[in-house]
């Protein structure tokens, strides 16, 4: 069971549905993955990150932070690195705005995951 987080307050919420998802699994582990871009800015507090690690651990699981230019594409690469079966995502933060003038990353995730052969 992997979690893809994004830094956001919807994060705590997320990782405890994939403790459970997990818990339900003969055997399922939990891994929390954090992408942060190729750039090096990161894109959300590092208190934000350190919540979700000290989660991540009181739930069971392992965190985990990679690098990265395509967000979708690096989750799928961490997805398929650690054999997870499922993927748990957030719903957007975006506005209709922003949705209209480009894709977001679960948009690019939706779209990858349906061209990719895990």
């Amino acid at each position: 069971m992997l979690v893809a987080l994004t830094g956001g307050p919807e994060q705590e919420v997320l990782l405890r549905r994939g403790a459970r998802i997990a818990a339900r699994g003969a055997g399922g582990k939990l891994f929390a993955v954090k992408v942060i871009p190729d750039s090096g800015l990161r894109d959300s507090p590092a208190e934000s990150l350190a919540a979700a690690r000290e989660l991540t651990h009181e739930l069971g699981g392992e965190m985990h932070v990679v690098t990265g230019s395509d967000v979708a594409r690096s989750i799928l690469d961490f997805a398929r690195g650690i054999n997870a079966s499922q993927i748990v995502i957030g719903a957007s933060r975006r506005s209709a705005w922003q949705s209209l003038l480009s894709q977001g990353w679960a948009s690019r995730w939706c779209a990858a995951r349906a061209t990719s052969t895990c």
